[in-house]
């Protein structure tokens, strides 16, 4: 099993990707522990997979990255 460990934000250009992850986050009407673990698992995936970053639009990346974490259920 996958336990993240709390990554740390160490300039303005990840607070700036910290603050979009969790305005996603809201999307899903989660809080707390839960909206934390869907945003880091959410980084996790996408620092995975650096190529869907390039091949389309950040934001949609993001969102498309979300909701398969989401769904597959890594966030509760």
């Amino acid at each position: 099993m996958f336990t993240p460990r709390k990554i740390t934000k160490p300039d303005a250009e990840m607070d700036a990707l910290w603050r979009q992850l969790n305005s996603y986050a809201v999307r899903y009407h989660l809080s707390g522990p839960d909206r934390e673990r869907l945003v880091e698992h959410t980084f996790v995936e996408l620092t995975n997979e650096p190529d869907s970053l390039i091949e389309k639009p950040v934001e949609q990346a993001i969102a498309e990255t979300m909701y398969r974490v989401f769904m597959s259920g890594k966030s509760t």
